[in-house]
């Protein structure tokens, strides 16, 4: 397996989810989506924080592959 196999490897693995952030499949079976702003139990975050965090992490994810140095 070649350096960028196993870079895209992983890469896929944190943008499915459970390494940087949980899972969107056990994330949206705990989400009150009547009120996105509101902490549901069972998770620290609301449906909008969650999801605003998915997007930095996947984002960061991104540009770390894809940075030259």
């Amino acid at each position: 397996m070649s350096d960028q196999t196993g870079l895209k490897q992983q890469l896929v693995s944190h943008i499915r989810g459970g390494q940087a952030f949980s899972p969107i499949e056990t994330v949206l079976k705990k989400i009150n989506f009547e009120d996105p702003g509101r902490v549901s139990d069972g998770i620290p975050y609301s449906f909008y924080q969650q999801f605003a965090n998915i997007r930095l992490a996947q984002l960061d994810i991104l540009e770390y592959c894809t940075k030259e140095d």
